[in-house]
């Protein structure tokens, strides 16, 4: 099935080409990742050309790719199409919230230690935002250990650890995630 959007503007009618359901995915999974993202950067204020201001958000895309994969470099996190076609809700949430983490902690290289810490906020983003991190951990099958990458097992723990925690259960009104990992969980 595929929907039509019909756009009104200065009291024409246009209809938009309906969206197919690679694209529908693509546009849900866009959407998890600025849920999982929050407000945005704690202390970081955007000013834009135009004098308007805003959270530091990053920009999302998505590019081909048959491999599950994301990247963060610049503000901008790319996800590969697989990664919006192979993964669940709750994974994908949980790779947006790994990357996203990168970001807000001012990652610029790979490193076991920064992919651990990336890890931990990145599962705290996804719970908070909703997400099942216990749904999530297979995620962790995509990934390869290297020198810059632990292994999976120790991934998977941070993961499980991060979803037992207090942290993941917390209430409105609570510190933020951002903030938690700020203050060293």
């Amino acid at each position: 099935m595929t929907f039509a959007t019909i756009l009104v503007l200065g009291g024409l009618r246009l209809l938009e080409p309906p969206l197919d359901m690679a694209q529908m995915r693509q546009q849900e999974f866009l959407l998890i990742s600025e849920k999982v993202a929050g407000l945005g950067k704690p202390n970081c204020t955007a000013y834009h050309p135009d004098g308007s201001i805003s959270q530091c958000l990053p920009r999302f895309s998505i590019r081909p790719g048959r491999q599950v994969n994301a990247r963060a470099f610049g503000g901008r996190i790319e996800f590969s199409s697989a990664a919006v076609q192979r993964l669940s809700a709750d994974q994908f949430a949980l790779l947006a919230g790994h990357e996203i983490a990168h970001y807000y902690l001012g990652h610029t290289h790979s490193s076991i230690r920064n992919e651990l810490e990336a890890d931990a906020l990145g599962a705290l983003l996804a719970c908070q935002a909703g997400f099942q991190l216990d749904r999530a951990d297979v995620l962790f099958r995509f990934a390869r250990s290297s020198r810059s990458h632990p292994p999976s097992r120790q991934r998977r723990k941070v993961l499980l650890n991060m979803a037992a925690s207090p942290y993941c259960k917390a209430r409105p009104g609570w510190d933020s995630p951002v903030q938690i990992a700020y203050k060293g969980l």
